[in-house]
């Protein structure tokens, strides 16, 4: 990053107002908002995995999976994100999940200071991160939409091929968004 870029708080901030995009969704991934609608969101996708199981057998996961994606909404609302997107269903039998977040910042500094600002900001000095444009190109000056992906697992080498197809996946699904 050049020398004459520092990061100054003001200049990048929490979004105010939902951006419209679309994104093509991987089949088995879904997106919820994390603003108001959030809850709505959350407890229409519980019912839909859980509809026809007996609660008296399911109820206690069904209140925890509810209760977990509060959890992550609200995390993600908080530091400014718009929606989760992430796999409903986990098609891998090794211990590995992948969630994405999405916000959008706006900025009043020239783009290319934004994006070295939103570089240093996600810090892509850690392990295995990487800063990418898409064609999707910013809405309009100062608004930029930003994803990241996070997977987590242990650290086995044998697990990499799957860390590697979802980070591939990932990039798939970001070359689809666009502004509507």
């Amino acid at each position: 990053m050049p020398e004459s870029v520092s990061p100054q708080p003001a200049a990048l901030s929490a979004p105010r107002v939902r951006c419209a995009y679309r994104l093509v969704l991987s089949p088995g991934w879904v997106l919820i908002p994390v603003g108001d609608s959030a809850d709505a969101a959350i407890a229409n996708l519980v019912d839909r995995q859980f509809a026809g199981l007996p609660t008296d057998t399911y109820g206690p996961q069904k209140k925890r999976l509810g209760a977990g994606l509060r959890t992550i909404a609200a995390k993600a609302r908080r530091a400014g994100g718009l929606d989760l997107v992430f796999p409903l269903a986990m098609p891998w039998l090794v211990p590995v999940s992948a969630g994405i977040v999405t916000s959008e910042v706006r900025t009043d500094v020239p783009s290319d200071t934004a994006v070295a600002l939103l570089a240093e900001r996600m810090q892509p000095g850690g392990p295995n991160v990487t800063v990418a444009r898409t064609r999707a190109g910013p809405r309009r000056t100062g608004s930029f939409l930003v994803s990241a992906l996070s997977v987590s697992g242990a650290p086995i080498a044998e697990f990499e091929p799957i860390v590697e197809a979802l980070t591939e996946l990932f990039d798939v699904m970001m070359e689809s968004v666009v502004w509507a």
